[in-house]
């Protein structure tokens, strides 16, 4: 990239050398942590502006030009979020080319970015897909609740994004998201997947994306996604290498527990979706063996 123009000294900003990488001039810049950029992923959508496009050991530079330090959590959310975006444009334009058919369903929508950028690939890539958004829309219970549920990485952001399913609308909107471009589901999964049972919508999947962090709520998503497993479709889990320090914990526990209770389903790896995400394409166990 180009050298980036140092804008003026804020309240919220600090100057560090920065050395650009294509000519190796060094100056100072103004570096700012990212809520001072007007940019809040907690309760905010991502706009062009917003995504990264340099990244280092020390600096995020995002493409509005503006540089923010790399080393808090708000940092990678933003890196997170453009990686995202990428493994869902990868996800279907491959279960495109596969014949793949069904919706896309996400399991933990937040502030609804995943939600965002599947509707606008969606609309480029396989429009005829329908959107489903499941969440309580009022923030994770209690980690304390449940002892293996314990993530103290994360536990700052519980009860962040939009309060309600009606404010979640609006935030879509206002982000691009037409109200009747998806089905929202609110309440606990243990709430709301059990009673939808077996036959229930949405029953044909193509991805899943299970955004919901927590052993015991991704436990209840697999369960309700046993019985809508095909070959050829795609789960994602957005969390899986999110680990307690002492066990393995989260969504990979749940998945790995899940396999062991159905061998006649096979995950094979896919995609990595960001520092922590991973995705998986589903087989039928036997289909190699009839080969």
């Amino acid at each position: 990239p180009t050298q980036p123009t140092v804008s003026a000294l804020s309240a919220h900003s600090h100057r560090l050398p920065y050395t650009d990488r294509c000519n190796g001039s060094v100056d100072e810049v103004d570096v700012q942590h990212p809520k001072h950029l007007g940019i809040d992923p907690m309760t905010e959508g991502w706009t062009p502006h917003s995504l990264p496009i340099l990244v280092t050991s020390d600096l995020i530079q995002l493409r509005s030009g503006a540089l923010m330090t790399a080393d808090n959590m708000m940092a990678l959310i933003l890196v997170a979020a453009d990686e995202r975006r990428q493994f869902m444009k990868h996800a279907f334009l491959a279960l495109k080319v596969s014949g793949i058919s069904g919706d896309y369903v996400e399991f933990g929508s937040w502030g609804g970015q995943s939600l965002k950028a599947a509707y606008e690939l969606t609309q480029l890539i396989c429009p005829e897909r329908q959107l489903w958004a499941f969440d309580s829309f009022l923030g994770e219970r209690p980690a304390s609740v449940y002892e293996i549920d314990s993530r103290p990485g994360l536990e700052q952001y519980v009860n962040t994004g939009p309060s309600g399913v009606d404010a979640f609308r609006d935030a879509c909107e206002k982000e691009g998201v037409p109200r009747d471009a998806f089905t929202a589901v609110d309440g606990y999964f243990d709430q709301t997947l059990p009673h939808i049972g077996t036959d229930g919508p949405p029953r044909d999947i193509a991805l899943a994306y299970v955004d919901c962090n927590l052993y015991t709520s991704a436990v209840t998503v697999l369960e309700f996604l046993e019985p809508r497993l095909k070959h050829g479709m795609i789960v994602a889990f957005d969390d899986y290498w999110v680990y307690s320090a002492t066990h393995v914990s989260g969504e990979r526990l749940a998945l790995h527990e899940f396999l062991r209770e159905h061998p006649e389903w096979t995950f094979v790896p896919y995609q990595e979706i960001h520092h922590v995400g991973v995705s998986y394409v589903v087989e039928d166990s036997g289909a190699l063996s009839r080969r």
